[in-house]
């Protein structure tokens, strides 16, 4: 009897769930609804913790950056100490010209990562519809990514000088346009807001040939020489204004040392990068190779040793492990073509129940590791007294 009402338990629960996403995904708006939806489930379970804003810590962080926005061509290798996040932002050029250009200081700037925010969870949901044909898949890969730290970059990253939150949203902006020009275009100022966005658009090479017929011929033309056309463009204007402003070129806080003093977080850095969607790009892998497709699976291999490589020679893992983002819309691509749609919404399913259950960790190196906290837990801790909270 006791199995019997467990099992009918189970079905209540399952039959509502599935109509509560049937009714989101119904109607003309089903986009408009699905990432409604999708926005209050990530902030319930990871809510910002705005109080930080406060902190010492976190106000240097901005005063330090306004330089940047008051000078965007400042070399701020030469102000700030080698090693530091400050100095590293030298090239990273379209956030602090649009803050210069739109006069936007520490608020106007959070408001625009958050619109930035929003903005990657409808070009997610509309890249995975346009590749799998299927509400149900586009639902599930938005939500995982909004639950995995690519999503919620935009609204938990208060400190200042961050921008991956603009940089993975102009990088699936490049995925969602069909214009070789203007994906060149968003591969360019990706490159300009965060180096490693160059390193990451080597998957948008590898979603155009695998979405497509014509083999490697597709590399040759269109979007993927938009992208190469990009990055070409990008090194030569780097190397132009390094030599026309003098700038200094360092390699401090990156390489082989800070990759050997943080062996031992490598398998959680990889895990928080992407959460359970995972599972699909190893699945996407798989079938590849399953595929006797070696030439493609040799170039996912080595997109993805790429980013992760660059991600676990830095200190900030989590943060540069989630350019591997766009490795799930590749897996997704290989996988709408060889999977039936119900199998496909099953995998997609369990990636995002894995996300959204497990709670999202940020990493820093072997620094320590930082739980986002859920709502309830932000209003108990806004709530306690200092004191109290101490004890925690």
């Amino acid at each position: 009897m006791e199995d019997r009402s467990l099992e009918s338990m189970y079905g209540t629960i399952h039959r509502r769930i599935d109509g509560g996403i049937d009714r989101i995904l119904s109607g003309s708006h089903w986009k408009l609804k699905a990432l409604l939806a999708i926005l209050a489930v990530s902030l319930f379970r990871a809510f910002p913790s705005y109080d930080a804003l406060q902190t010492t810590f976190v106000e240097t962080k901005w005063s330090n950056v306004q330089v940047k926005f008051d000078h965007p061509l400042a070399d701020t290798s030469r102000i700030f100490p080698p090693g530091s996040h400050e100095s590293n932002l030298t090239f990273r050029l379209t956030v602090p010209i649009l803050a210069h250009a739109l006069h936007l200081h520490r608020t106007g700037m959070l408001i625009f990562f958050a619109f930035a925010g929003v903005l990657l969870f409808y070009l997610a949901l509309r890249v995975a519809y346009t590749v799998s044909t299927s509400k149900k898949v586009a639902l599930f890969v938005c939500l995982a990514t909004a639950c995995a730290w690519p999503g919620v970059a935009a609204f938990h990253e208060l400190r200042g000088g961050y921008y991956d939150a603009l940089a993975l949203c102009l990088l699936m902006a490049a995925f969602a346009t069909s214009s070789a020009a203007l994906t060149g275009l968003f591969v360019f100022l990706a490159a300009w807001t965060d180096e490693r966005a160059l390193i990451a658009s080597s998957f948008l090479v590898l979603f155009c040939a695998c979405g497509g017929t014509g083999g490697t011929r597709r590399l040759f033309a269109g979007r993927p020489l938009a992208v190469v056309a990009a990055g070409a463009a990008y090194l030569g204007t780097r190397a132009y204004l390094a030599g026309t402003h003098s700038y200094f070129i360092g390699g401090s806080g990156i390489g082989l040392f800070v990759f050997s003093q943080q062996i031992n977080v490598i398998p959680l850095a990889i895990w928080t990068g992407l959460g359970g969607s995972w599972i699909l790009v190893f699945l996407g892998l798989l079938t590849l190779f399953l595929q006797r497709r070696y030439l493609a699976a040799a170039g996912f291999c080595g997109a993805l040793a790429g980013v992760m490589g660059a991600a676990l020679a830095v200190v900030d893992v989590t943060r540069s492990m989630a350019y591997c983002l766009p490795a799930v819309f590749v897996a997704l691509t290989v996988l709408s073509r060889s999977e039936p749609i119900k199998q496909l919404e099953k995998l997609t399913m369990i990636g995002a129940v894995i996300c959204l259950v497990v709670p999202t960790y940020y990493l820093e190196g072997n620094a320590g590791s930082w739980w986002l906290y859920p709502l309830p837990v932000q209003i108990v801790r806004w709530l306690l007294p200092t004191a109290t909270l101490h004890r925690f």
